[in-house]
């Protein structure tokens, strides 16, 4: 049966769905993993996203270098794009699990940018590892806060949760702040941990032409390699070895 690994949030906007597609995408061509993702945010974020990148990709002219690379990437290592499945709510989650679980090693669970306790019920009981995305400034923490404690529910559950810093910071932003943060968040009552490695995404990483739901993007498009740290750490903490692991590909991808 597959990990089952939602990232969820009390509130939208802070690169959940973002962070579910690189990491999904990385994972499943670097090293070669079966990785499928449940969209289980109404609006389809995910899903929707895929497919403005499918669109983007079929609008590419023949002769365009990665429409080449993709083709011959494809037939080399047979490495197709792995699923977004779409509209899994509540009341279809558990069927859904039961139907595709077996297939895959990792689900991906994107859930929805605010509380939805009647999900959260359905989910919870059959997560392995949640991860929380966090903005270090006052006002998202105790909105991450909030939300953590209402996930953890007194110990009602026995997945492991995480939290991460997701979002690019100006300059200007006090290292102070940050550190604020991960106290708050370690002080909390309850046995989540922080992880040292974020994701700090370019804003190019938001447009179609990156195709971040298809094809791995390299360290260019991310802040010193964060993409590729966060994924080994990420890795570590749901139970895999991936520096014994033999990459499926180079890192550097593009």
């Amino acid at each position: 049966m597959a990990l089952v690994i939602p990232f969820a949030s009390e509130k939208g906007g802070v690169g959940k769905t973002t962070s579910v597609l690189s990491i999904a995408t990385w994972i499943h061509y670097v090293f070669s993993l079966k990785v499928a993702v449940f969209d289980c945010d109404p609006s389809e974020n995910a899903f929707l996203i895929r497919k403005s990148h499918l669109a983007y990709f079929d609008n590419l002219k023949p002769t365009d270098t990665r429409v080449k690379y993709a083709l011959e990437f494809i037939e080399k290592h047979n490495r197709p794009i792995y699923p977004i499945f779409e509209k899994v709510n509540s009341e279809t989650f558990s069927a859904d699990l039961e139907k595709h679980g077996d297939q895959y090693d990792i689900i991906f669970v994107d859930m929805p940018g605010y509380l939805d306790v009647n999900l959260l019920n359905a989910v919870l009981p059959l997560t392995d590892h949640l991860f929380i995305p966090y903005i270090a400034d006052l006002g998202s923490m105790n909105g991450t806060k909030d939300f953590a404690l209402v996930t953890y529910n007194e110990g009602a559950f026995s997945f492991q949760g995480h939290y991460y810093m997701a979002k690019s910071y100006p300059s200007t932003q006090l290292v102070d702040e940050v550190k604020d943060a991960v106290d708050l968040l370690e002080k909390l009552p309850i046995p989540y941990t922080v992880m040292k490695n974020n994701i700090m995404h370019r804003i190019e990483v938001m447009k179609p032409m990156a195709m971040i739901s298809i094809f791995p993007l390299d360290g260019s498009s991310y802040r010193d390699h964060y993409l590729a740290k966060f994924c080994f750490e990420f890795l570590e903490k749901i139970g895999y070895k991936p520096l014994e692991m033999i990459p499926f590909i180079n890192l550097k991808i593009r």
